[in-house]
Parts: C-alpha cells; sequence; structure tokens
C-alpha cells in the first residue's frame, strides 16, 4: 500500500479509535547545556522500509507525544512509511506558553541525523498540532535550510483572538463553533502563569482539571464537567475555591474574568509566528477541522493571509470528523454530496502529507 493509502485506512472515520497499527518505539535522550535532557519518541515501520523523516510537534497537552490520541497519529504516520521523532516541549506540557518551544524543537531538529536510518544531509519535515504550530512555524522561518516541508494542522496566527476563544470569550464568527469548556482551564492557568503570578493551589487545581479531563467524552457533559470541577473545588480554601470554577468558566462573574486575564497577557507577540512567515520557503500545507473547537477554523483564514506570496502553499479544511462513525468509504459516500466532498478532501489530505514526508 501507498503511504497516502495507509493514512486513509487509519486516519479516515472508518478506524476505530482504539486501533494502533504495529510499529517500533524507542526513547532517545539529547543533551541540552544547563538544562536535564531533552526526551524524544522516535517511531518506525516494521513492515514496509521508511522513506522519509517526520518531527511530530505536539500540541498544549501535559503528556506531550505520550498523550494517547498523539501517539495513535505518529504510529500511524510511522506504519505509513517515515521515521517519526516525536520530541517532549516543555513549555507545551507544562501549559505555560512564553515561545520558548522552538529552541527545543530546533534541537531535535539539529539531531535528527543521528537519530534516524537515513543517509546524510537529508532534511526532515515538519508536522505542528494545533498550539504546536508556532514552534513548527519558528523553526520553518529561522531554520529555512534545515527543514524539507511543513505541515500544520488546527494551527493559528493571530494568538490574541485564539486565546479569547479557547478561554471561553465570543467565537470570532456565528459560523464557528462555540470553544470546548474542557480547554479553558489549561489555558486560564497559562494566562495566570503569563500575569508573573507564582505557582499556587488553583493553578495545580486546573491542572488536574486538564489531567483528569482532557480526551475524555464524557466529560462534555455539563453535567459530568460540574459535577467534577466542584469535587475538586470542595478540596480548596474559600477564595481558592471560587477562583478555580471562575476559570472553569462556572460563576456569573466568569466573562469578566476571563476579559481581565487575557487582558494582563498583553499583546502576546512572542506567541505571534507571523513575524518569521517571510522567511519559510518550504512547500507548506495548511489544515484544519470545521468542528475543531480548540483553535477555530478562522484561523486557517488568518494564516493563508499571512502566506499570501508564498510559492508552495496549499490549504485543506474538512468536517469529515463531524461524521457518525461509519465502516467503509462507501458507506460515507452514500450520507450525501457533503460527505463525499469530506472524502475528496480526506484523500487529499492524506496526499499531502505523504508529499511532504517523501520530500524529507
Amino acid at each position: 500500500m501507498t503511504s497516502t493509502a495507509v493514512l486513509m485506512r487509519w486516519l479516515g472515520p472508518w478506524a476505530s479509535a482504539a486501533a494502533v497499527p504495529d510499529t517500533y518505539r524507542r526513547e532517545v535522550e539529547v543533551p541540552r547545556a544547563g538544562r536535564a535532557p531533552l526526551k524524544l519518541w522516535v517511531y518506525g515501520p516494521r513492515s514496509r522500509r521508511a522513506h522519509g523523516t517526520y518531527v511530530f510537534v505536539h500540541g498544549f497537552n501535559p503528556w506531550g507525544p505520550a498523550d494517547r490520541r498523539s501517539d495513535r497519529f505518529t504510529r500511524i504516520l510511522a506504519h505509513s512509511g517515515f521515521v517519526v521523532v516525536a520530541p517532549f516541549l516543555d513549555e507545551l506540557i507544562d501549559l505555560h506558553m512564553v515561545g520558548h518551544a522552538g529552541d527545543d524543537l530546533q534541537l531535535a531538529v539539529d539531531h535528527c541525523q543521528e537519530l534516524t536510518e537515513h543517509r546524510r544531509g537529508t532534511r526532515p519535515s515538519l508536522f505542528g498540532l494545533s498550539f504546536g504550530s508556532l514552534p513548527t512555524l519558528q523553526v520553518a522561518s529561522r531554520a529555512p535550510d534545515s527543514v524539507a516541508g511543513t505541515v500544520v494542522y488546527g494551527g493559528y496566527a493571530d494568538p490574541v483572538a485564539t486565546v479569547r476563544y479557547a478561554a471561553g470569550l465570543a467565537p470570532p464568527r456565528p459560523d464557528v463553533l462555540s470553544a470546548d469548556p474542557l480547554s479553558r482551564p489549561g489555558v486560564i492557568s497559562s494566562l495566570d502563569a503569563r500575569a508573573g503570578r507564582p505557582d499556587s493551589p488553583v493553578r495545580s487545581a486546573w491542572r488536574y482539571f486538564v489531567e483528569s479531563t482532557w480526551g475524555r467524552l464524557d466529560m462534555h457533559e455539563v453535567e459530568a464537567f460540574e459535577s467534577f470541577a466542584r469535587q475538586i473545588a470542595a478540596t480548596l480554601d474559600g477564595d481558592d475555591a471560587r477562583r478555580f470554577l471562575t476559570g472553569c468558566g462556572l460563576g456569573d462573574d466568569a466573562e469578566a474574568f476571563f476579559e481581565r486575564i487575557v487582558g494582563e497577557a498583553g499583546d502576546m507577540a512572542d506567541l505571534d509566528p507571523r513575524p518569521g512567515f517571510d522567511a519559510i520557503r518550504c512547500p507548506l500545507r495548511v489544515m484544519h477541522g470545521m468542528d475543531d473547537r480548540v483553535i477555530p477554523w478562522t484561523e486557517q483564514e488568518t494564516l493563508l493571509a499571512g502566506f499570501a506570496s508564498h510559492p508552495d502553499v496549499r490549504h485543506y479544511r474538512t468536517g469529515i470528523f463531524d461524521h457518525t462513525r461509519v465502516h467503509t468509504p462507501l458507506e460515507l459516500i452514500a450520507r450525501g454530496p457533503q460527505a463525499l466532498g469530506d472524502l475528496r478532501t480526506l484523500t487529499a489530505m492524506a496526499g499531502a502529507i505523504a508529499e511532504i514526508g517523501h520530500l524529507a
């Protein structure tokens, strides 16, 4: 099977989210000056020869590549014929974004030659997911000769608009879904740290909420979400309990609280990838899901506006993962023209991922 066919087989809505292809994975550490070594997971296919290298850049989550969904995706990417290097980026794992994750990502890119079996001189491609798009685009702009190609899925360009959305403030347009309430405590925790406040029981409680709920579909039910948040609040003192619940979006003053804490973060220039866009020379593929409730799909439009003069940029937007799970592509096609269009988009996306990976 071609790389595109393998990606279609495993990433389509007919694939079980619990199924994982057979790949190898090994752990590697890369020295860092004055800090603990950078941990990376290196994946590769067992049943086929690798024809390229991807560096996978995880999003804003407390597990990094060990997140169940990230691990499944990187195994699928490896199974389709690539060596995949996945660094654990402290800044994203600590839920405290300050714009420095690109330094660690660059270190991973610089060590790709010794981490993979590919010939000397081969450059990796980058795959940046969600908030991992920032370090991805930073490296693609700072060291353009070290990157063969770049894929961004669910990324952003405007940090203020993105954080306002994720923090639970109004969606940018009526046709954009409201933000996932489960993401709000993690974003608020990061903003709280950016404001210079010391670590606190409230921030620890927000992180515990994130670690306990992210990736759990049952927690999207309002009753389950609120019940669990109030259980955590019961372990905190009065003022801390109120601040914790407000950061979870519970309370009449939640919106005013969000406006204030977002305002304290300022212009977020350190989280803005746009100043480096003109330096990016490699082929670029920009993808987004219409159902994204962490970074709205309107950010894809903002990204594309910034790359208006780029000679090789293509974009893809899909709602296929909104569809009820199906068992075959024909079953999806039978659902009507919209589903057929989404199937074409998914095929094009899988082809683009394979294309960029084979540049490496």
